[in-house]
């Protein structure tokens, strides 16, 4: 998230009067900004098997939050997924969220 954060930094240095939420959806959800395609290039650039990351990842964005869930819907083993999902956690893409 950070880096996200100093990109926009970057890129919207006139837009400071924004907040994050409305930064992030002017410069990487707009698909005809230069950030949209930036954090597929950064998975790609720092992780192997992109497909699987970015299955994942959009499994994630759907909302399928549970390791149960992961493996139902992209057919990868539990533990093929705990690996990867580690991999995302360490680059900080993903964070786990413990209920209460």
């Amino acid at each position: 998230m950070n880096a996200f954060v100093n990109l926009i930094k970057e890129y919207a240095q006139d837009e400071y009067d924004f907040t994050l939420r409305e930064n992030i959806e002017s410069f990487i959800l707009q698909s005809n900004e230069k950030l949209f395609d930036y954090g597929q290039q950064y998975v790609a650039e720092e992780l192997r098997e992109t497909a699987v990351y970015n299955t994942l990842l959009g499994a994630l964005a759907e909302g399928k939050n549970k390791l149960n869930e992961l493996h139902l819907h992209t057919g990868f083993s539990r533990a093929k997924i705990s690996v990867y999902l580690k991999n995302l956690m360490q680059l900080e893409i993903v964070e786990k969220v413990f209920s209460v």
